[in-house]
């Protein structure tokens, strides 16, 4: 049995919802720190609204506060937060920096707006993974949320590009006994056509990817390794999803369902 990452949590708290016949509910409520390096970062909200467990929640209220965050006028100063869904979409953080230029929108200072200076409302939900473009120095924010506690959890993967974390808050090990070929996931003889999980770390990218010999005789000596996320020297990765960490999923196929079960008791 995995240990539950919510240790990485400074508190967590058990919160009792009582009613006349006793304890009707039990929710969890911790936090997870996330490290956004200078450049791009990929990082996932591993948690649920607390109390609402099936909905998101509010872009605004994605961090703990803004401080230590880059603001400015538009997105090519301030830090970014881009959304992928067969195409990219983004937000930027708001300030005017005291430009009287703008100073009829001070009121929507350390704010995430869309594109058209609107308040985006976007909400971001379990497992849900973006990009991060850090604009500062190497900075740690921090994230809460209720704990997921449903028994397993089916994302859709799309053919082509994907974004996304550990739906629970402990690490994702890919190699650890998930059935991804069987779901539908491509595997072959190497990156160039098989499943691709990519891992991006300030903007440097690394990638694994799921093998399989297809039963042809010049890879025999590998049949061992079928249905395993590789490195690019044949080595079985001990890569891991971590908490608060986003991948790049590339599917060559035409899309499946994957289910992530619980690794923890609760």
């Amino acid at each position: 049995m995995k240990k539950m990452m919510t240790a990485i949590a400074a508190c967590a708290v058990a919160s009792l919802s009582l009613a006349a016949g006793g304890v009707t509910s039990q929710n969890v409520v911790g936090y997870a720190g996330a490290t956004l390096k200078t450049g791009y970062n990929i990082i996932s909200f591993n948690w649920t609204k607390v109390g609402s467990p099936s909905e998101g929640i509010n872009i605004q209220n994605l961090f703990d506060s803004t401080n230590g965050l880059t603001s400015g006028v538009d997105a090519g100063v301030a830090d970014v937060i881009m959304f992928y869904s067969g195409g990219f979409q983004s937000v930027f953080l708001f300030n005017t920096g005291g430009d009287p230029e703008w100073a009829e929108l001070t009121g929507l200072n350390d704010k995430w707006l869309e594109s058209d200076y609107s308040v985006s409302t976007r909400t971001i939900t379990n497992g849900m993974a973006f990009f991060y473009r850090n604009r500062g120095s190497q900075i740690v924010k921090s994230f809460s949320g209720q704990v997921p506690t449903t028994t397993s959890t089916t994302r859709h993967v799309s053919s082509g590009y994907n974004m996304f974390g550990s739906a629970y808050t402990a690490e994702l090990d890919p190699n650890d006994g998930y059935a991804w070929e069987t779901a539908g996931a491509v595997s072959g003889v190497d990156a160039g056509v098989a499943d691709m999980i990519m891992f991006c770390d300030g903007g440097v990218f690394q990638s694994i990817f799921l093998f399989n010999t297809g039963g042809d005789p010049e890879w025999s000596e590998l049949t061992g390794l079928n249905g395993k996320w590789l490195e690019s020297d044949y080595s079985v990765t001990t890569r891991k999803i971590k908490l608060a960490q986003g991948v790049y999923y590339r599917h060559r196929g035409s899309g499946f369902d994957w289910q992530q079960t619980k690794p923890y008791s609760l």
